[in-house]
Formats: structure tokens, sequence, C-alpha cells
């Protein structure tokens, strides 16, 4: 599963057992809805979802073997067609209004596109970068993700009327972003000359560093929605999954949930903040959880603001191990 709406809804993609197929599905505490495959087509699996509840994914068909991408919905699917000379397509973002970003393929040659259910545009490579890859889209169609050449990977940012390639902090050789927000905030994460993976925030004047949570080696934030309008991240570390903003830091969800839970990865962030992580339940098998914040009915005044920045009550739902989407740059 990733991706998480105001509603609570998670994308996700699943199999019941049968090699080589799967289908995506709308899932949320109270149940699952399959999104049907239309004839012709093998497997679907759903990406992220956005607040109307549309869900965006990759779809397969048993002839060609390479995936496209489709807009779904809980009764229907569309399969968005591709741009003449591409052979393959894949998603990552989508937002309010419909926009999806991803990245087509020759295959041998991937490229950033922005698009709609009618059609993909792909979005131009500046001078001196060989491929390009689309992660995330904000309200205002501005796309974020990453471009690489023959040395390294760099965070850009597209817009309406061009794209800013992001220079790299000190002591990086790669970067990439993996959410925008409507202010034009991007998340991602990349690696130091040291080798630590480290997450981070940015604009097109520069990065935020995130400090890795207490105990951890590396904390990345790399799936799709890993970034809110309130410039709030969440990610992945080994020391489990955390959270960061400007005015709390960061902190890990284990100190933020009933004892008996092992938050061990935070994967999204809606808008109103509800948290789609995996977790265990004292020590059991690895679920899909959803993280509410709340507010108590009776605050002690003292107390009350980090009652509500802090607690978090866990619903809990199964579906085995997930499926979960991993780019590696580099």
């Amino acid at each position: 599963m990733s991706g998480i709406n105001n509603s609570g809804q998670v994308a996700g993609g699943g199999s019941n057992g049968t090699v080589g197929q799967s289908q995506a599905f709308i899932s949320s505490p109270a149940g699952s809805t399959l999104i049907p495959l239309p004839v012709g087509w093998s497997s679907s699996g759903g990406v992220t979802i956005n607040n109307l509840g549309q869900v965006t994914g990759n779809i397969f068909n048993s002839f060609t073997g390479y995936p496209q991408v489709f807009i779904g919905t809980a009764s229907r699917l569309s399969i968005i067609p591709l741009p003449s000379g591409e052979v393959s397509a894949e998603v990552l973002g989508i937002n309010d209004s419909g926009q999806v970003a991803g990245w087509v393929s020759d295959p041998f040659n991937p490229q950033a596109f922005i698009g709609t259910a009618s059609g993909l545009t792909v979005l131009p490579l500046p001078a001196g970068w060989n491929y390009g890859f689309g992660e995330a889209i904000n309200a205002s169609g501005q796309v974020a993700g990453s471009v690489k050449n023959a040395t390294t990977d760099q965070v850009i940012i597209w817009t309406s009327t061009g794209s800013t390639v992001l220079p790299l902090p000190a002591g990086w050789y790669f970067a990439a972003a993996e959410g925008i927000n409507d202010s034009g905030q991007v998340a991602g994460a990349g690696d130091n000359s040291a080798g630590v993976n480290q997450a981070f925030v940015a604009t097109a004047s520069g990065y935020t560093l995130i400090p890795l949570p207490a105990g951890a080696t590396y904390a990345v934030a790399d799936q799709p929605g890993c970034l809110n309008n309130s410039g709030v991240v969440v990610g992945e570390s080994d020391s489990g999954g955390w959270i960061w903003s400007a005015s709390t830091g960061t902190r890990l969800l284990n100190t933020m949930v009933p004892s008996a839970w092992n938050i061990s990865n935070a994967i999204s962030i809606s808008q109103n903040g509800r948290i789609l992580a995996q977790g265990l339940l004292n020590g059991g098998a690895s679920q899909y959880v959803e993280l509410i914040p709340t507010t108590p009915t009776t605050p002690a005044p003292r107390t009350g603001l980090l009652m509500i920045a802090g607690l978090l009550l866990v619903f809990a739902f199964r579906f085995g191990s997930g499926l979960t989407h991993r780019k590696k740059m580099g």
C-alpha cells in the first residue's frame, strides 16, 4: 500500500497467490474494494490516491510486458494512452485535479511526464541531463523528481514555464525528490560522501537536511505522499518510522503510539495528518496501519498542544506483506 488521503483511503495492490497476477484496490480500516481490470489486461497495482478517491497506478497486459498508467475509482479504471514513440509509463503522483506525474520510456531513455486521463505530455530535459523521473505533483501542476546524467542524480522542479535543477547539498553525490506540496516545497532523500542516506526538504533556494531520528544510521523519505502542505515529512529508518516538522524536529513514531506497537516505517501523510505506516503489534506480523492524530477531550493547559501534536490512535488492517515502490538511483 502507498498513499493516503484525508478520508483515510489508501491505494495498493495485492495478489491472491496466482503468479504474475495482481490487482489494484482502494482500502481503509473498514475494508477494501478491488478496482476492476479491463478485458485484456492481466494485472495492476495502485500507487497513490487523491482526496476525490481517484487512484493512479500501473497496469500490465500479457502481450508487451510493459506497464502503462491508469486512473481509477472503486467502480472503473481508465488506461492513459502513451505518447508517440514510447512503450511504457510508470506513475507516482496525482493531484486533486486528476493530473498525474511519472515517467515514460522507449524503453531505454526515461523522461518525466505530466498528464491526465486523456494523455501524457513529456517534460523537457534541461541541457546536460540524460534521463528524467517525475515523482510527485502539486495542485498547481508543478512536478518534482530527479534528473540523471553520467555522474549524478539531482532534484528538479518542473513548472509551466520551465524547470529548475537544485544544486546538491555540500558533500552529497545524489538526491531525488519524492514529494511536493502546494507551496513548492519538496521532500526526498539522497546520499552523502560518507554513504549515509538522509532525508531532506528543499525549495528552489536550497536544502534543509532532516536530522536522523534517535539511534538511526540512515533515514529516508522515499515514498509517494511523504510530504504534506503543512511541511510535515514522514519516512523510515533503521530505528523505525519517523515524522519531522520544522517546529518539532525528527520524532520516532514509536514514542507517539501505544507501547504494544512497533512502527517500522511511515509511508505517507495526508493533508490533515493521517499517516499510512507499517507496524507490528506485540512482536507479531507486520501490518499496514493508519495513524490518526487526536485531541484529548479535557487537556491540561500545559500539555494540550503536546497531546495534539503527539498522541496517535492506531487502527490496523491486515494484508500480509505489502507492495512498496522503490526506485534506486545512482
